[in-house]
């Protein structure tokens, strides 16, 4: 892809009943751990990232980039509700929601998040 082209996306909330995770998303595979360690965060500083998907033609959304934000919203949904309903970033067609899937890929991203760091004096 050599041709850049100015992305028209939409930004729209959907309750998580309406969020899966597309089979596009890099991280299909999660530990319970990193899940609880990233609800942890959101639940403390916020949702910081958006999440990313393409629609459904049944009204719903694909999550290709966010699955383990997905996975900790979902964590957290029971014990606080108000964050059941996130923003979510929608590609305007697939070729653009399989771009954002695999950039982290691409970039070589894909690994272990880093070790929390000190909070500063």
């Amino acid at each position: 892809m050599t041709k850049q082209s100015k992305i028209i996306a939409t930004e729209a909330q959907f309750p998580l009943a309406k969020l899966t995770l597309s089979p596009m998303n890099a991280r299909q595979d999660v530990s319970l751990d990193d899940v609880t360690e990233l609800a942890e965060s959101i639940w403390a500083a916020g949702l910081i990232q958006s999440i990313a998907g393409l629609a459904t033609d049944t009204g719903g959304v694909e999550i290709v980039a966010g699955g383990r934000r997905l996975r900790a919203l979902n964590h957290l949904n029971d014990a606080h509700p108000d964050l059941a309903s996130p923003m979510v970033m929608l590609a305007p067609d697939r070729e653009t929601a399989e771009a954002w899937a695999t950039w982290r890929m691409w970039r070589g991203v894909i690994c272990t998040p880093p070790p929390s760091r000190a909070p500063l004096p």
